[in-house]
């Protein structure tokens, strides 16, 4: 089972201000064993981006949201406001 939430996070310019892409560490060192994508995807508003979070757990998916606020991708980026948009746990074939 995956599972995988989508946060809006804003502030100025913040699509300039991150590395927009798809970011996949599943089995990379420091997560070996387990499923952990991050997606920054641009929201059509410059002082706006999505990052969708894929993990194994739903504990897992807040976890490295708040990682990546705190020291991540967004560790200098001055953000106003972050909030999760959506949720979702699928199988995979």
């Amino acid at each position: 089972m995956k599972h995988s939430k989508i946060y809006e996070i804003t502030g100025p310019d913040i699509c300039d201000a991150v590395p927009l892409g798809v970011y996949d560490w599943t089995n990379g060192p420091y997560s070996p064993g387990q499923v952990r994508i991050v997606e920054l995807i641009p929201s059509g508003d410059p002082d706006q981006v999505l990052m969708r979070i894929t993990r194994d757990t739903v504990d897992d998916c807040e976890k490295e949201a708040l990682g990546q606020l705190s020291d991540g991708f967004f560790e200098n980026v001055k953000y106003t406001a972050w909030h999760e948009l959506s949720s979702l746990s699928y199988k995979e074939d």
